[in-house]
Order: structure tokens, then C-alpha cells, then sequence
């Protein structure tokens, strides 16, 4: 079984980091749980439409 090294685990920690930092970035933007949950009301139907036939072709295949 290999072993982590040095580099492994600097590696981690940074790709850990650089999550955490995107994270503090875009939460700044988020002003209320409207914005959050909806994304302020600005997706087009495409995605939106797309989701949901995702969705619910998933929960019917399991």
C-alpha cells in the first residue's frame, strides 16, 4: 500500500485552500436566501427546464 508524502499532502492542503478562497469569493455575492436559492430570479428557461426533466428522470430510474 503506498504512503501520502510531503508533496501529497501539500498538494491537498493547497487544492483545500484554493477551494476555501472561491468559496469566501462568490459567497460575497450572495445578499439574501432569495439570491441563493433562485439565483435572484435571473435564469433564462432553458437551464431551468432542462433541470427539471433532469431531475425527474433521475428520481424515476432509482
Amino acid at each position: 500500500m503506498a504512503t501520502l508524502t510531503g508533496l501529497d499532502g501539500f498538494i491537498i492542503v493547497g487544492y483545500l485552500l484554493l477551494l476555501a478562497g472561491i468559496g469566501a469569493y462568490f459567497s460575497r455575492r450572495q445578499t439574501s436566501l432569495e439570491t441563493f436559492l433562485i439565483g435572484g430570479g435571473r435564469m433564462a428557461w432553458l437551464p431551468v427546464g432542462l433541470s427539471l426533466m433532469r431531475r425527474s428522470t433521475a428520481a424515476s430510474t432509482t
